[in-house]
């Protein structure tokens, strides 16, 4: 699982985080934009609020959660069916 804050803007930390998370590097990625408009999510981020917001997707085999208190967190699914595999 990987975490970064929104010192950058957030599309460039999702792609960060999630290539982080994957051991790849950026570049190697889908192009973000083949799973969320970009333009909309800096938009939703891009600017100060007095009202946590978050926003979650899919993108790489990872769930993506932006807020605006805690940044970009990026959970892998094989990290997601560990947490939930029933323990004997």
């Amino acid at each position: 699982m990987g975490a970064t804050d929104l010192a950058e803007p957030a599309t460039i930390g999702v792609v960060n985080a999630v290539a982080e998370t994957k051991g790849v590097s950026p570049e190697e990625l889908a192009p973000l934009a083949d799973v969320i408009d970009p333009d909309a999510l800096e938009a939703l981020f891009g600017s100060p609020s007095d009202h946590r917001q978050e926003f979650r997707f899919e993108y790489e085999g990872c769930t993506v959660i932006v807020t605006n208190d805690t940044g970009v967190t990026v959970r892998a699914h094989a990290d997601l069916a560990a947490e939930s595999a029933p323990v004997n």
